[in-house]
């Protein structure tokens, strides 16, 4: 069995702190079931309501856009939250190019490889997850070094939120550790490598190389 975790490229350009505000983006389908998008539009109107600096982007579509849309307009959040739809590859990359941070509240992942593309962007991860939870989150989000995890509830998980927006030092950090994991462990050259391993390795497995372990989302 060989276990190769999904690689990423490595975007050229990073994200960076900005001082006037603190963009946090959600990216993914507009559902209850896995993603519990409705944690994550309640945290993000919650952190609004706690910070003047922190602004969201819903990048995604899904059943719960109408309910979404109505959720804001009541909350006064429209202009702070919006919901950007479903996104060329070109434009999300760009959207996450401009945000500090990345949040996800689902129930479980298979892998979460937006995670690690908002790593390699330099976006701090803020995800939910328990320990012995399912999916790969655990692998790469590493508490207070790559990222933050949050409890599965709306107002401790918005004020961490809150707390790293307003730590410039700390983002900074997470920021460099998360973007240098994905480079040594997710790249894409290090996938291409790994994947040429595999039929090598069945040919002559004297040449076969140790593979990172990898989690449920991994080929």
């Amino acid at each position: 069995l060989h276990l190769v975790p999904y690689g990423v490229s490595i975007p050229q350009e990073r994200a960076w702190w900005h001082p006037d505000r603190f963009r946090v983006v959600y990216s993914g389908h507009l559902v209850q079931e896995q993603k519990r998008f409705p944690l994550v539009l309640h945290t993000l109107i919650a952190a609004c309501r706690r910070s003047d600096r922190i602004e969201g982007r819903v990048l995604g579509a899904g059943p719960l856009q109408e309910w979404a849309e109505h959720c804001l307009a009541e909350a006064g959040m429209a202009k702070r939250i919006r919901l950007l739809g479903p996104l060329s590859l070109k434009r999300a990359e760009a959207e996450l190019l401009d945000a500090q941070a990345l949040l996800l509240m689902s129930a479980y992942e298979g892998f979460g490889v937006v995670l690690i593309e908002a790593m390699a962007a330099g976006v701090v991860p803020l995800a939910a997850w328990q320990p012995g939870g399912v999916g790969g989150v655990g692998e790469v989000v590493q508490p207070g070094r790559s990222g933050l995890r949050l409890p599965a509830a709306v107002e401790p998980a918005a004020e961490r939120l809150v707390g790293l927006a307003c730590d410039p030092e700390r983002w900074h950090g997470c920021s460099r550790a998360g973007r240098e994991l994905v480079a040594q462990n997710y790249g894409m050259e290090t996938f291409l490598d790994r994947w040429v391993a595999v039929p090598e390795a069945a040919v002559d497995p004297a040449i076969a190389q140790p593979h990172a372990a990898g989690g449920p989302g991994h080929g």
